[in-house]
Parts: C-alpha cells; sequence; structure tokens
C-alpha cells in the first residue's frame, strides 16, 4: 500500500487577507436620520417613524394622513393604513405599547405613551 504524500493543512486552511482598494478610512455616517425628534418612540426613516411624526404634528383626517405618509416613503397606502392600524393599537406586538391615537371628530392624532420609571 502506497499512501499520498502528505500536504501541510495550514496553508490550505489560512484565510487570505483581502487587499485594500484605498488607503484611507472609510468615514461613517450616524445611525441617526437628521430628523430625528426626541419625543418619536420609532427609529427615524422608517415607515413607523415617518407615519408618527406626521401623525403627531396636529389633528388630521384619517385619510389625509395615510395620503401624505404614502407620497412621504413613497409607499402604498393600503401598507401605511396597515402601519396606521399598528400605531394606534397599544396593545399591537409591533407597537410594543409605544403609541396611542386621539379622535376629535373625524381628525384623529397619534401620541406617545410616557413610562414612568
Amino acid at each position: 500500500m502506497t499512501s499520498k504524500p502528505k500536504v501541510k493543512l495550514d496553508r490550505n486552511r489560512r484565510a487570505r487577507k483581502a487587499k485594500r482598494k484605498s488607503l484611507t478610512k472609510p468615514i461613517r455616517k450616524s445611525n441617526q436620520h437628521p430628523t430625528a425628534q426626541p419625543d418619536c418612540p420609532y427609529r427615524a426613516g422608517t415607515l413607523y417613524g415617518s407615519l408618527f411624526v406626521e401623525g403627531n404634528r396636529d389633528y388630521i383626517t384619517k385619510v389625509e394622513l395615510i395620503r401624505k405618509v404614502a407620497e412621504l416613503t413613497k409607499k402604498s397606502e393600503k401598507v401605511v393604513n396597515f402601519a396606521y392600524q399598528v400605531l394606534k393599537s397599544p396593545k399591537h406586538r409591533s407597537n410594543k405599547n409605544r403609541s396611542t391615537e386621539l379622535t376629535e371628530g373625524e381628525r384623529v392624532k397619534l401620541i406617545p405613551i410616557r413610562k414612568n420609571h
């Protein structure tokens, strides 16, 4: 029986270092959206965040609010309507008791739920 010559395994298992294209360090942008509001309980720049900011400004009809946010976020009104349903019900699992709605006749306003620690 002849055995195959043993090849050094370390040579094959070592990861090769990638060549750098540029020697300068990349500039990292912060995660914070420039229009982030301190009283918004949702991440800025997301559909929930945009919807909450628009709905928190003043009392507005639900149809106007959904149409406005759909234009801003370039999402369909059906998607924005679902997001609105989530934000208005504190018990929804995606809301996590962060916001609810106030109604004044036909008009609505989204408000944050403050937790007292």
